[in-house]
């Protein structure tokens, strides 16, 4: 019997089941709809969801209509929310405001997660001289504060959404490599790698069909708290003019506005802020939810 014919079968044998079975299958044994943080944080994440994808909806004003003879209303049953400095619906631009808020976390994680992830996989299933040079590279970028960092892309690219979830997805680079780069050290050193190379696959259909399924469920945990930080970032490069630009309904330039009137209508900057305190618990919740049902060693103590 050839090598190939012996090594085959132990492959298959000691292959773990695919990502999409191995996650679900985690969740139902770790009874998902029984942990708190998991459940109150999917909860939170939905509200934010549907207010992103329903705006046109649920929102009961436009969140450009302005109207000078409302201006700075306190909360009532016309703007449940009260009104900001050009009688604009707050309550309709906190919604519209999740949209914003969403869709660069979302489109700046993925650039972070899927440039960080290819560094990490190929540092850690190569190693050596490879990995150390990577490593150090990512070093270099991660010395940097993320404001920082962000500050500097911006002032190359200009201050408007797109250079705003670039700058956010270069700063994640360096997290979801180390991730990666973790987890792929642990997976390469497991014998249907070793089967695989035995049997003669590229380095490439090893790294994509071997390494990367396994080494997904720390990066799905670590995408979920991206996300919140990616919110942060946001608000805080709006606040300060370099996102979402006027009248774009930011939760960022919302409060950057709105902190100017706290004296008399502290509604205006309470409304943005309280938005971006939601969101970002939500997503925090969820990820550490998700972190303690996939990690089989957490979910003995549970």
């Amino acid at each position: 019997m050839s090598a190939e014919t012996t090594l085959a079968p132990s492959s298959e044998a000691e292959r773990p089941p695919g990502l999409p079975s191995r996650v679900w299958q985690a969740l139902v044994e770790s009874d998902m709809l029984h942990h708190g943080s998991f459940v109150v944080g999917a909860a939170m994440v939905a509200v934010v969801l549907l207010c992103a994808l329903l705006a046109d909806v649920i929102a009961p004003y436009s969140p450009f209509d302005t109207a000078s003879l409302a201006n700075l209303q306190p909360p009532s049953t016309a703007h449940w929310l009260g009104s900001d400095e050009f009688g604009r619906d707050i309550l309709s631009r906190i919604i519209y405001g999740a949209r914003i808020s969403l869709q660069v976390a979302v489109i700046s994680v993925g650039i972070g997660m899927t440039l960080g992830s290819a560094i990490g996989l190929i540092a850690g299933y190569y190693g050596g001289l490879l990995d150390g040079v990577l490593m150090r590279l990512l070093d270099v970028l991660w010395s940097f504060p993320a404001i920082l960092l962000a500050l500097v892309v911006m002032a190359s690219l200009g201050p408007n959404l797109n250079s705003a979830m670039i700058a956010i997805g270069i700063i994640f680079i360096p997290i979801f490599a180390r991730v990666a780069r973790a987890a792929a050290l642990v997976v390469v050193k497991n014998q249907y790698v070793e089967a695989a190379r035995a049997i003669g696959l590229s380095d490439a259909a090893i790294i994509l069909g071997e390494v990367l399924p396994n080494a997904l469920p720390p990066i799905l945990v670590q995408t979920t708290l991206a996300i919140s930080y990616a919110i942060i970032l946001e608000a805080a490069l709006s606040f300060l003019g370099l996102g979402a630009q006027p009248p774009a309904p930011s939760w960022g330039s919302m409060l950057n506005f709105g902190r100017g009137y706290m004296a008399f209508a502290p509604w205006t900057a309470l409304a943005p802020g309280l938005a971006i305190f939601w969101a970002v618990l939500g997503f925090n919740l969820l990820g550490d939810g998700l972190r303690d049902l996939l990690d089989p060693r957490l979910r003995r103590v549970l």
